[in-house]
């Protein structure tokens, strides 16, 4: 099953799928920003949407190692 990740970042829309929705998540290219955005994750026939606060954003898509770690599975308790 294909997963497509999208977030609505500062009112561009950025698109990334993958085979799972962590490898989805992780192919999105964010960039830097201070205001909240909209995350939406679907498969199949499903789709979950979101408003994600920045700090999330930052730790799930700019930190490094652990904290990044950390953010990704924040953010995909959220969303699935």
């Amino acid at each position: 099953m294909t997963y497509t990740a999208k977030i609505n970042v500062g009112g561009k829309d950025i698109t990334a799928t993958g085979s799972d929705p962590e490898e989805a998540l992780l192919s999105l290219q964010v960039p830097k920003t201070r205001y909240r955005a909209v995350i939406s994750l679907s498969g199949g026939d499903k789709m979950i949407e979101r408003i994600i606060a920045p700090p999330l954003i930052h730790r799930a898509f700019h930190a490094h190692g652990l904290t990044k770690e950390i953010g990704i599975k924040n953010l995909l308790s959220i969303l699935v």
